[in-house]
């Protein structure tokens, strides 16, 4: 059976198939490209940030990040501006030009500066806090927070006691602390967290425990193992002293019996 030419013309055809899905793909992100140059010339930067974003999805070319990026823009949203202008420069890498790169970088720069900067700390570690929804980690937190100027909700979570928010205000390049402090666990939080607590201390425990019966084990071990090596070494010493003994025996019973046969007439030959 021509079995080859089989496999061979049903990878054609995959490929073909393959083919038209990504030129599918492709002219599908035309139209979106298309759609969302169009609602930007009229104004309509949020539908227009949909057609970029849609077609960066279909068929991720570099340029359409920067179209997206200056959407966010016009909407007022610095911070995901440069972002989006930084993954731009990072993907287009040698591909786009050095005036070009040095004026994208230039408006980075000049976005950076006018990000507002909160410094959010908690009267206890190990609260998350989210802003605007992203998380930003577990305090303390290792630097202060670069957001956009207008209105933000913060939020510091721990298990075992209500959610803490707060909104906030910022004008641009304003720096501003925002200390929380934590509400108090509720009693059940705080019987849990002292049932848990015991938890972990008899589990540690038990840990330490089979640890030194385990040592104890391992110690006896070694002492049995050194004891034989000991009781061997004596042997050893001992059945060594015994053969040299018999050989002297031995030597000293030769010199005796040369020593009378010396001594006997006629013992020593003619």
């Amino acid at each position: 059976m021509p079995v080859r030419p089989i496999a061979l013309s049903v990878l054609f055809v995959l490929s073909l198939v393959q083919v038209a899905a990504a030129d599918e793909a492709r002219d599908a992100a035309r139209a979106h490209y298309a759609r969302g140059i169009e609602l930007a010339n009229n104004a309509g930067y949020e539908a227009a940030l949909q057609e970029f974003t849609a077609a960066y999805a279909l068929s991720p070319q570099f340029s359409v990040l920067y179209n997206i990026g200056q959407a966010q823009l016009a909407l007022e949203h610095p911070s995901q501006a440069i972002e989006l202008f930084a993954r731009y420069l990072s993907e287009g890498k040698d591909q786009i030009p050095d005036a070009r790169r040095q004026k994208v970088q230039a408006l980075m720069a000049s976005l950076s500066a006018r990000l507002a900067t909160l410094s959010i700390s908690t009267d206890r570690p190990s609260a998350d806090i989210t802003v605007d929804g992203r998380d930003v980690g577990a305090t303390p937190l290792a630097e202060p927070v670069k957001i956009d100027a207008g209105t933000h909700t913060i939020l510091a979570k721990v298990e075992g006691i209500p959610v803490l928010i707060r909104i906030v205000v910022l004008r641009e390049a304003e720096r501003k602390t925002l200390d929380l402090e934590l509400p108090a666990p509720s009693s059940k939080a705080a019987a849990a967290a002292a049932r848990e607590a015991v938890a972990r201390a008899m589990a540690a425990a038990d840990t330490a425990a089979r640890s030194a019966a385990e040592a104890e084990v391992a110690s006896r071990v070694a002492t049995a193992a050194a004891e034989r090596e000991k009781s061997i070494t004596a042997t050893r010493a001992a059945s060594y002293s015994a053969a040299r003994a018999a050989k002297a025996a031995a030597e000293h019973e030769t010199a005796e019996a040369s020593a009378r046969g010396r001594a006997t007439p006629g013992g020593g030959g003619r």
